[in-house]
């Protein structure tokens, strides 16, 4: 219930860039809700959203900024170091030293530290934003969850493809 009153709670804000808020709202539920899992929406990419509906990304922006005015979103950022390590960065005014011992971050980098945005809330169904029931949503009712876990996939694709599929992560079958 949390998540849709957020949504609707965002929809009274002005429209951004001449996007219509009620619009940017749907967008994000189905692209939460479609083409991301729980791992995903810890570290939404605001510019793979706008790809996604073909927006601009400075219009992303600033919608998911008031994502966060509305506790829907939290900001987070990332450092690329260039030993190809992606460090979170907590502060931007102190210090912070790369795990592989490269050094420290710099304080000025910030062309490399990345804008991303974890969602707060569990996405629901609201009865307001018109949409189809997708494969994920289908799989929440059926299953209780949007992840298959060993179990449930050992269920679905029994003993010989789960030698295949699992042996490489240790999995022995017990012979019955």
């Amino acid at each position: 219930m949390r998540y849709c009153q957020k949504l609707a709670s965002i929809i009274k804000e002005p429209n951004i860039d001449g996007v219509e808020v009620r619009k940017l709202v749907e967008m994000l539920d189905i692209y939460i809700r479609t083409k991301t899992n729980l791992i995903m929406r810890k570290k939404l990419n605001p510019i793979a959203f706008a790809n996604s509906n073909y927006i601009d990304e400075s219009t992303a922006i600033k919608f998911m900024t008031i994502c966060t005015k509305h506790e829907l979103l939290s900001v987070r950022l990332f450092y690329n170091c260039s030993c190809d390590e992606s460090i979170e960065i907590y502060n931007l005014v102190e210090t912070t030293q790369c795990p592989n011992r490269c050094g420290n971050i710099p304080d000025q980098d910030r062309d490399n530290v990345y804008v991303y945005f974890q969602l707060l809330e569990k996405p629901e169904l609201c009865k307001f934003i018109e949409h189809e029931k997708t494969q994920v949503d289908i799989m929440r009712e059926t299953l209780g969850k949007e992840l298959a876990s060993v179990s449930d996939t050992l269920k679905v694709i029994g003993d010989d493809d789960a030698k295949i599929l699992l042996s490489p992560f240790g999995l022995v079958l017990k012979q019955i």
